[in-house]
């Protein structure tokens, strides 16, 4: 009688949970990666190769999924098309779903395999990524039956079929996204706890396991023989794993040496350099390489992150764990705290994924882009938890039902707006803003939402980037500065919003008044006096705000925009000038000297702003520290011949200075040194441009543009977010329009 209630339960969980998909896909915009994948999809569904750096920035089998199977349909545009690449992608997560409760089923039973099946459909984090065009839940379903295959295969290790579908397997992860390589370490470790733990670690305690663990009883001489049977299988697993990551790239650049390639990140670039590895040819297809080094760049220069109010470009070791406690259900998390309390060595090969795909995140990296990144633990946590429907105790029965019936109303409340979804431990997921951002909350999912909001308001002013009062519609992204440089919206947060949109928008209703009460309660408040004078354009709050703290420049440059306004041209200048000797690099006060001087004729002054108005937003484009001192370049240099960067920014420095013969030596010289380094040919084309060499100008600017999207080519690490933009890496590039 269960057994048949199960029929009828997991296809009517799975159903409910595409339901719920399909639903929420009706309703979200594309996020903001999801249109490269698109294109990706497009690109490479047309026969085009692995040419340009889009089509290997993840490897390809979800942009083969959807780029195949949509390629001859026709649609209205890339939106409507995105609908059905979602549709398509979810179908992914219902397999998955199905293999979590076999999996669970095996080790602990029917109602273990419903348990985990129900925590897994109802997962906010899984319903909310399982649509999406981008890799994490193609991954997470490869690594999930890459670890179930493996396992299968350590039961029956002389299995030749086991053994060639574990490699199938693995070589399917591989290609859907680069964290695959971390089913390797899972392996091995697998490997060895079945070494140590013959007859515990696969199995469980259930009846169907006890009847085979005397089988797999050994003594330790059998034991040391097992390790080469182990290594063997090994080795066939990652051989064929290997083939179908080259087949799925069409062998394309396989067997190339680390000498032969040029990389961005210095992990690579430094193996490629070693005597021993350098002439090595690599099993891996070259496309497949330069995308994991692009990857391996971006991890090295860091992301810009947010976190509980703080902003950083190299992130947090516990920015996973703090994600994990307010992203996941506390149902789960109680869950999981009870299951560790019970005994059960069938557990202990599902601690091994888990511990294998989360400490790396903790442990190595820069960049933390959010909780999706941890994807690939949820099947094995479920899992882990789903021995506790067996348990005898009444007690732990009680709460288990208890809990079940919160994760659903949890799951259910949040509707459709899974991506945001944050628990109770933060006030839920109004307060989300506050702490996370990014693909945690804010991937621009709600841009149908916003629209049609801002077409029935149109008095709304969308993201205000200045001090101002009226209704304001700004997303948690630019709220929070997090693809700034400089604290924008320190303003707007003095404020609480009165709504949301899909709680990755706020919105807010500021008044003078609500300035005014503020600035009463706390008078002496430098930035405070600074708003209220801004809005009010008041003189003497902002002058207050000098006076408490006389390095804040945004209260000088108001001061200065006053005086403009009341033709006071003379102290408006004085203004300026004060500021430039505090902080010579400072763009807006640049702007207004080059706009002053323009007005009075003064068109030599003004040319020399305008240089250095240029020179100011270039070097305000940094978040990291970058010398200007050309001595540094010259010692750094004769340590250093090689370094095609030092000669880069060594030219740059002498741009500054006009001196555009030797800016020419030095730029050249980086381009001889590194062809391959995009920026480098560019910052060359500007120097030509302004020394009027027109015909030598234009031959760069084409060799740059054909150059700049070719996966053989590198290019300094930046970001733009709007009209915001951060260079993550200590190269001096010019603007080249």
């Amino acid at each position: 009688m269960f057994k048949k209630l199960t029929y009828f339960l997991v296809p009517l969980l799975l159903l409910i949970f595409y339901l719920r998909i399909v639903s929420t896909i009706k309703v979200k915009s594309d996020t903001y990666d999801e249109m490269k994948c698109l294109k990706a999809g497009e690109y490479l569904a047309s026969g085009s190769g692995w040419v340009v750096e889009a089509s290997v920035f993840h490897p390809p089998l979800s942009y083969y999924i959807h780029g195949f199977l949509l390629k001859d349909s026709n649609f209205k545009n890339d939106d409507e098309k995105i609908y059905y690449a979602r549709l398509i992608m979810a179908v992914f997560s219902v397999i998955l779903g199905f293999f979590i409760f076999k999996y669970a089923k095996e080790k602990f039973g029917e109602l273990s395999g419903l348990l985990a099946l129900f925590l897994f459909t109802f997962c906010p984090n899984i319903i909310a990524y399982s649509p999406l065009i981008v890799q994490d839940m193609l991954v997470t379903l490869f690594i999930f039956l890459g670890f179930y295959s493996y396992e299968k295969s350590l039961e029956k290790i002389k299995d030749t079929k086991r053994i060639i579908l574990a490699g199938l397997v693995f070589g399917l992860a591989l290609l859907s996204k680069y964290t695959g390589v971390f089913l390797i370490p899972i392996y091995i470790f697998m490997g060895l706890t079945k070494i140590l733990f013959p007859a515990a670690v696969i199995l469980s305690d259930s009846e169907e396991s006890k009847k085979r663990k005397a089988i797999l009883k050994k003594d330790n001489i059998q034991n040391v023989l097992t390790i080469g049977k182990l290594v063997k299988q090994l080795v066939l697993i990652c051989i064929i794993g290997l083939f179908v990551l080259n087949l799925g790239y069409k062998f394309t650049g396989s067997f190339k040496s680390l000498k032969r390639f040029s990389f961005e990140s210095s992990f690579f670039t430094k193996l490629s350099q070693t005597p021993v590895l350098s002439s090595i040819p690599v099993p891996v297809p070259a496309p497949f390489l330069y995308g994991f080094d692009i990857q391996k760049h971006i991890t090295e220069s860091g992301h810009p992150t947010f976190l509980m109010g703080e902003r950083s470009l190299k992130g947090w070791w516990y920015y996973f764990i703090i994600a994990f406690l307010i992203k996941v259900p506390i149902p789960l998390i109680i869950l999981l705290v009870m299951a560790i309390s019970i005994r059960n060595k069938g557990k202990l090969n599902l601690i091994i994924p888990i511990l294998s795909l989360t400490l790396p995140f903790i442990l190595f990296t820069n960049s933390n882009p959010g909780i999706r990144y941890l994807l690939p633990i949820f099947p094995f946590l479920y899992i882990y938890v789903s021995d506790l429907a067996n348990s005898k105790k009444m007690v732990f029965n009680s709460i288990l039902w208890l809990l079940i019936g919160w994760f659903a109303v949890g799951s259910i409340i949040i509707h459709p707006h899974y991506l945001a979804y944050f628990n109770e431990f933060i006030g839920g997921p109004k307060n989300g803003y506050k702490y996370l951002a990014d693909s945690n909350i804010d991937w621009g999912q709600d841009r149908f939402l916003v629209i049609k909001f801002l077409q029935n308001n149109p008095d709304v002013i969308m993201n205000p980037i200045e001090p101002s009062t009226g209704r304001f519609l700004i997303n948690a992204n630019n709220l929070n500065d997090v693809f700034a440089i400089q604290e924008k919206h320190k303003w707007l947060k003095l404020f609480n919003p009165i709504g949301n949109i899909g709680y990755s928008w706020l919105l807010y209703d500021v008044k003078q008044d609500d300035y005014k009460k503020l600035l009463e309660k706390n008078p002496q408040d430098y930035y405070l006096n600074y708003v209220f004078g801004f809005i009010t354009e008041d003189m003497k709050y902002l002058q207050k705000s000098v006076e408490l703290n006389p390095t804040f420049i945004p209260s000088r440059l108001k001061i200065g925009q006053l005086l403009l306004k009341q033709d006071n041209n003379f102290n408006a200048i004085s203004e300026f000038k004060e500021i430039l000797k505090e902080n010579p690099e400072n763009p807006d006060a640049m702007k207004h000297m080059l706009e002053i001087n323009n007005e009075l004729g003064n068109l030599k002054t003004a040319k020399e702003y305008e240089k250095k108005y240029k020179i100011a937003k270039i070097l305000n484009s940094y978040v990291v520290y970058i010398s200007t001192d050309d001595n540094y370049y010259k010692n750094a240099i004769e340590k250093k011949p090689k370094d095609a960067r030092l000669w880069n920014n060594l030219g740059f420095i002498y741009w500054i200075r006009n001196d555009f013969d030797k800016s020419v030596y030095y730029f050249k010289k980086a381009t001889e040194l590194n062809p391959n380094y995009v920026d480098f040919i560019g910052n060359l084309a500007v120097i030509y441009k302004e020394k009027g060499m027109q015909k030598e100008y234009q031959e760069l600017k084409n060799e740059y543009r054909q150059k700049y999207n070719l996966i053989t080519s590198a290019r300094v690490s930046q970001i733009q977010y709007g009209e915001d933009k951060m260079i993550l890496e200590d190269i001096f590039i010019l603007p080249l329009e």
